[in-house]
């Protein structure tokens, strides 16, 4: 299913890294399949469980002190078909590309809630209930996630600083 690729892909910044979360969810699908809720939409428990996997493996990475930067760069490299203006095309892509490697440098409980909230488009619940937080929790984490990738891009020069929020 190219959902379950696609979250993998923006959990681990890496197509075979992608691939490989995506065959390891259907596995431990099939495995647990006598343990489908049906009240749960197909789907959402899948998802569920490429979340854990996805979480899983940025752990393993983590344990590893693996470099996942060469990955990025040769996903980043990939450009669009045709643009109008090739400067724009070259701005956008740096910007992306620049995304992409600050998202990759959260720490895992931040990216996950990020993936959920701006590419899943889950609601602030659903998070909850999918990584069993607390609702404040996803709420502190999605804030958090954001204004670490502001800061980010903001040290890459990708984009100007905004002012520090007093509250």
């Amino acid at each position: 299913m190219r959902a379950v690729y696609a979250l993998g892909f923006r959990m681990l910044g890496n197509h075979d890294d992608a691939d490989d979360l995506a065959q390891e969810t259907f596995v431990r699908a099939h495995r647990a399949l006598d343990r489908y809720d049906e009240r749960w939409a197909f789907y959402t428990w899948l998802r569920a469980i490429a979340i854990r996997v996805g979480l899983n493996e940025i752990a393993k990475r983590k344990r590893r002190r693996t470099a996942s930067g060469e990955a990025f760069e040769a996903a980043a490299e990939s450009v669009p078909e045709a643009a109008p203006d090739p400067i724009d095309l070259l701005a956008e892509a740096e910007l992306h590309s620049a995304i992409r490697a600050a998202c990759q440098e959260l720490p895992p409980e931040f990216r996950a809630v990020l993936v959920l909230r701006s590419q899943e488009g889950l609601a602030y619940a659903e998070i909850a209930r999918e990584l069993d937080v607390p609702l404040g929790t996803v709420m502190s984490r999605l804030h958090r996630a954001r204004a670490m990738i502001r800061r980010a891009l903001a040290e890459r020069g990708a984009v100007t600083p905004e002012p520090e929020e007093n509250s």
